[in-house]
């Protein structure tokens, strides 16, 4: 009877046992696959979420259409401030247009002392929107270089002469939706 018992309840109860231990490791291992996706989905939703963000403020650093004259009145207007003398090369009949947005080329030619140049940098630098400046050239008007390097003993006539003027050409890029 104990044989029967053994043969009848155990082995059968055993082997269930055995199929059940195998059905719950399968479960886990699909349910830490399960977990692992959920947590790269709920990983990709925040980096959706940061992208978007992020292509918000993409969006605020193009040059709206129609805005040309206040872009052109923000550029004179800084020169202004530095008491530099400007000329805009800006022609929208050169603008390269793709999927709906313009490029156009940007032309600034500055004349005046090296802080103003740099401090107006600066500032349009500071803009809301995004000039690709590609070529700056800086040259001093007038006479020749001076050849001294920085520390040399100067004159008191050198010491009394007034700051240079230079001149800085950029040219660049202006971007438009």
């Amino acid at each position: 009877m104990s044989l029967g018992l053994l043969w009848w309840v155990i082995l059968p109860a055993a082997s269930a046992i055995g199929q059940n231990t195998s059905q719950i490791h399968e479960q886990r291992e699909k349910l830490d696959k399960l977990l692992s996706q959920g947590q790269s989905v709920r990983e990709n939703q925040k980096n959706v979420q940061a992208v978007k963000s992020e292509i918000n403020i993409l969006q605020e650093i193009w040059l709206n259409s129609g805005e040309e004259l206040e872009f052109i009145t923000d550029l004179e207007s800084a020169a202004e401030k530095n008491n530099l003398q400007q000329t805009i090369t800006f022609d929208n009949t050169q603008a390269n247009e793709k999927k709906g947005n313009k490029i156009i080329p940007l032309e600034l030619q500055l004349s005046g002392s090296l802080e103003n140049i740099l401090t107006y940098l600066a500032q349009i630098e500071a803009f809301d929107y995004y000039i690709n400046f590609q070529n700056i050239e800086l040259t001093k008007q007038g006479e020749e270089i001076n050849k001294k390097f920085p520390g040399q003993a100067q004159s008191e006539e050198e010491n009394k002469q007034a700051p240079s003027v230079l001149a800085m050409r950029l040219n660049g890029l202006t971007y438009w939706k």
